[in-house]
């Protein structure tokens, strides 16, 4: 039941993922364009970004300076998130590159000790389990008072809540169940070798029970029990006389004139009167339905079941329930190896559902995260097609687990259900921030490491930050709750998300700055299919530059569009100049005015000229200035946004083509 509700959560974990997936892909690039495209227009909100100033609002004496207050909070946030993610997080990585490394290096791998050698990630070893906070008085009451009264104690020593000790025979350990499906059992498989009519399987099940009563773990029952070792109650039964004197019945073969062990067709027979007769003894000495034969429709023994008592009673703890399923299941595998062939298959089973699920998550866990590192490292390398990248994301998500596993080890987390899904789930939000900066720098257009590094800060570092302090809030708005899996779910959220943060920040962009891929080394493609392949597109050959005019700037007043522009320098371009010394010609060129003596036109700022015919003249490179904004007083829609630049641009043609500038 426990592994099959395990993997209802995994499915409904992933399927929660895909769903999410799919809306953010599809429904919320949608909704963004119908916001942008009508509510910023129509809507009368003066917060930022959601619009303009409506005229009528200027009718409240109070809109204008709150809404101006609102633009310059938006715009001052603005800046400093925009310095902070260009100029001060990358100068911290970068400068600091080698500290980070290796001290987060040194980080994980003290997680690593924590996990591994001491204390270990353990297994619980409360006999109660936990469901709510420690300081709630339900639990102090299961922890710390219930053994103080007596009602507990005697409860607790109750011979019925012994463990039992059951062998079975004739049927395998195999679970044909359906995994998905908690209520589904399966079919049982029956063992083809079991023969207990064997006269030898009768000598040495008799033996055996004989042994099994003399260990330490077996607890002896009060009184008499007949479903104990059925062998030993058939052996006392056939022991009778043959004739009943009271009733005048012949009870042949299954009387003293028969010896132990019995013939095969003895043994069939009188085995099923025996069991027949003891389902009409009281209940006290014999309780149908747990231990015995199991018989088929035609009366064939099919299995047989020896159940006994332990002196161990059931408990959520491991170390408890450990001791006793080693201590039976060793001394029961000793014995099957004296066993006949007819009896060698049988096995041991108890309670031990809990201990079972425990013992799984134990070994499972492990497993789980090398599969998921396997999953996400493809998954990196499919998505970055980088294998430098994707190896060093790896490393950081393995940093990431061990980091945040130790330090739940060091706070007295034991490996239970819910903890054991937490540590599957931390992979899964560990590749997160990771995968999103080794994408950024691949696709970075720098060359160099660290100015890739840079970027990809500069690109991703606001949405990766907002995602983690989401998260990190999501958990810590659990804590106020007094359930114990809430309670977990927030720690775990708000450990993992800042450890995976900073180590993606700080550990994996230092990892690239220093020996990350460059010039596109490592770098994998996709083969390219000739059916994929479009036209190509037609290539204007204009030629176009910018004249020696001196370029302006003019300040804006309205904070509504701020422009923040920096110096960029513009390849040389060939100068188109006009024929006859750099003469213009008239665009009406038409008979009546070729007769007229041309005049020559001097290039003034703000005009458009065109060539002729083309020469090659000096080249040189022209950079545009950074362009700065200042407030002149409250936002009002009547001022111009942005910037206003004065520059010439001249347009080279074919040489029968003649242009008048144009003011």
């Amino acid at each position: 039941m426990y592994p099959s509700f395990l993997f209802i959560c995994s499915l409904f974990a992933g399927t929660a993922v895909l769903a999410s997936f799919f809306f953010t892909v599809t429904w919320l690039p949608a909704a963004l364009i119908v916001a942008e495209k009508w509510c910023s227009s129509t809507c009368c909100l003066c917060v930022p970004p959601f619009g303009v100033y409506l005229p009528r609002l200027k009718r409240f004496w109070c809109c204008t300076p709150v809404c101006a207050a609102l633009w310059r909070l938006h715009h001052s946030l603005a800046e400093g998130a925009r310095i902070f993610y260009d100029k001060l997080l990358p100068c911290v990585v970068i400068r600091l590159r080698w500290f980070w490394l290796l001290s987060l290096a040194l980080v994980a791998a003290g997680g690593a000790v924590a996990i591994f050698v001491h204390p270990r990630l353990r297994l619980p070893e409360s006999p109660e389990f936990q469901v709510l906070s420690a300081s709630h008085l339900f639990e102090r009451y299961d922890l710390d008072l219930k053994e103080r009264f007596w009602f507990e104690k005697a409860r607790s020593r109750d011979p019925f809540h012994r463990l039992p000790i059951r062998i079975i025979w004739g049927v395998l350990p195999v679970d044909t169940g359906d995994y998905l499906n908690p209520s589904d059992k399966g079919a049982m498989v029956f063992d083809p070798a079991f023969d207990v009519a064997d006269p030898a399987s009768q000598e040495w099940l008799l033996s055996f029970c004989k042994r099994l009563r003399t260990q330490s773990f077996h607890r002896s029952a009060l009184g008499v029990l007949f479903s104990g070792c059925f062998i030993e109650t058939l052996k006392s039964w056939m022991e009778r006389r043959c004739v009943d004197s009271f009733k005048q019945a012949n009870r042949l073969p299954c009387c003293e004139s028969s010896h132990f062990p019995y013939p095969r067709d003895v043994f069939n027979l009188c085995l099923r009167r025996a069991i027949a007769s003891l389902h009409q003894s009281p209940g006290y000495y014999f309780v149908p339905g747990m231990a015995g034969p199991r018989f088929l429709r035609n009366g064939t023994v099919r299995a047989i079941v020896l159940e006994y008592d332990s002196v161990y009673s059931y408990s959520h703890s491991h170390h408890d329930m450990d001791t006793f399923w080693n201590r039976v299941e060793h001394w029961i595998e000793d014995e099957m190896k004296t066993a006949p062939p007819g009896l060698r298959n049988g096995w041991f089973i108890s309670d031990l559902e809990f201990y079972d699920l425990q013992s799984s998550l134990a070994d499972g866990t492990l497993v789980a995260m090398g599969v998921a590192v396997g999953v996400s490292f493809l998954a990196l390398l499919v998505t970055t097609l980088n294998l430098l990248v994707s190896i060093y994301a790896i490393i950081t998500i393995a940093c990431i687990i061990c980091t945040t596993v130790g330090a739940l080890v060091l706070m007295g987390w034991r490996l239970n259900v819910l903890e054991s899904i937490t540590v599957s789930v931390a992979i899964g939000l560990a590749v997160d921030y990771t995968i999103h900066y080794g994408v950024a720098y691949r696709l970075s257009s720098q060359q160099d490491r660290e100015s890739s590094v840079i970027q990809s800060l500069s690109r991703v570092g606001s949405p990766v930050t907002m995602a983690a302090l989401t998260s990190f809030l999501a958990g810590a708005l659990m804590f106020p709750s007094f359930v114990l899996a809430y309670l977990q779910v927030g720690t775990f959220l708000m450990l993992v998300t800042g450890v995976s943060w900073v180590y993606a920040t700080f550990f994996f962009q230092s990892l690239l700055s220093i020996a990350g891929p460059q010039h596109g080394r490592l770098q994998l493609d996709y083969p390219s299919l000739q059916c994929c392949e479009s036209a190509p597109a037609p290539v204007d050959k204009t030629v176009y530059a910018l004249s020696e005019s001196t370029l302006s700037t003019s300040s804006a007043s309205c904070p509504a569009a701020i422009v923040h522009s920096e110096s960029h320098e513009l390849e040389p371009l060939t100068l188109a100049v006009a024929l006859n010394g750099g003469s213009a010609v008239n665009r009406a060129g038409g008979p009546g005015n070729g007769k007229k003596k041309q005049k020559k036109v001097r290039q003034r700022s703000g005009s458009l000229s065109a060539a002729a015919a083309r020469t090659h003249g000096a080249r040189r490179k022209v950079s545009l200035p950074v362009v700065s904004v200042t407030f002149h007083g409250d936002p009002s829609p009547r001022h111009v946004s942005g910037a206003t630049s004065s520059s010439t641009i001249v347009c080279g043609a074919d040489e029968d083509m003649h242009d008048d500038p144009v003011a």
